[in-house]
């Protein structure tokens, strides 16, 4: 579980839980500044780097959690053989006691404001350990994630949780596999079918199911920019979904599972209804990135989230070089299956 999603749910129950976020790496270290972890009695989540030095992190967040240290602290970890580690960096890691009165104060605040305006600033003085919660500045598209600035013994973070929202239509062998992968990482997932007991018992928090008469009345609901995966039990449902995707146009990824002899037939289908060949050209049919061959479910779901994976990176690095002009507007410019 992602340090955010971990939040909302010790907000919610008032569990304690201690926050670790890298302020500082140097050298080769394992994970840069802004990597954050959420530790409670019980559990960790997210990651400031795995290894010995997480394991130091976890536990100076269980000794504070069980009263045997400072509410809040600084710890500096250089990552040589004291840890058991030869990566030659150095990493600084921040600590604070979230409680109930965090909950009621700034915790609750940074998960009402994301909730509500997508993006927040967190400002900490880690001499008091006093966190405040203000609107984050706002410059076109920026860059999600964490953006974490230290000004002496103060922290600047501003914290946009990304949005790579895929719209999953189908719950058979290939499409849970790829809901199963997909539950571990950072992305939204709305998984479509309507079949009555198709789903598993438990899925992820980050997963919204949905059980429609209707799947292709869906599509509607998409916020712009989202990835849509097709691949139900009906090529006339499949039909029906893409359909509607290409009308939109507005998103990022339309991937079709089949042959290419499905997609021309789908093409056509679409020439008949009006849909331009620039706009069916946009979808992606043989799915999955080539480099992975295999046809057993679990193979084409790894090509497929793989595809995935690099177009969110693609997105990923476009909007960092437009944060770049943002930030400085002076400067001279310069399928398979």
């Amino acid at each position: 579980m992602r340090w955010l999603e971990a939040l909302r749910q010790t907000c919610e129950k008032r569990q304690p839980a201690v926050m670790a976020t890298v302020i500082d790496a140097s050298g080769s270290s394992p994970c840069g500044a802004g990597a954050r972890m959420l530790v409670t009695a019980e559990a960790a989540h997210d990651t400031v780097g795995g290894g010995r030095l997480e394991q130091e992190v976890i536990a100076e967040a269980r000794a504070m959690l069980a009263g045997k240290r400072e509410r809040a602290l600084h710890r500096h970890y250089p990552l040589g053989p004291d840890l058991g580690q030869c990566c030659g960096g150095a990493v600084s890691v921040y600590l604070d006691l979230i409680g109930r009165d965090e909950y009621e104060g700034w915790a609750g605040e940074l998960l009402a404001r994301l909730e509500r305006d997508g993006a927040v600033r967190l400002l900490t003085d880690m001499d008091t350990g006093r966190r405040r919660v203000v609107a984050a500045e706002d410059g076109g598209k920026p860059l999600p994630g964490i953006r974490l600035h230290r000004r002496g013994q103060e922290l600047d973070e501003e914290i946009r949780p990304e949005r790579f929202v895929l719209w999953l239509f189908g719950a058979g062998h290939v499409g849970s596999r790829i809901a199963q992968m997909v539950s571990v990482l950072d992305w939204r997932l709305h998984w479509v079918d309507q079949r009555p007991g198709i789903f598993p018992d438990s899925v992820g928090d980050t997963v919204v199911l949905h059980r429609p008469k209707r799947p292709e009345l869906l599509v509607g609901d998409a916020a712009p920019g989202a990835c849509f995966l097709v691949m139900t039990h009906s090529h006339a449902i499949d039909l029906a979904i893409c359909e509607a995707v290409l009308r939109r146009g507005d998103f990022a990824y339309l991937g079709l599972i089949g042959s290419k002899s499905k997609r021309a037939s789908f093409e056509r289908h679409f020439r008949r209804k009006g849909i331009a060949q620039t706009e069916t050209d946009r979808m992606t049919c043989p799915i999955g990135i080539s480099a992975i061959s295999g046809r057993r479910p679990a193979e084409i779901a790894l090509a497929t989230v793989a595809q995935l994976q690099m177009l969110r990176e693609e997105l990923l690095a476009r909007a960092a070089c437009e944060n770049e002009k943002i930030a400085a507007p002076g400067r001279a410019a310069g399928g398979r299956r």
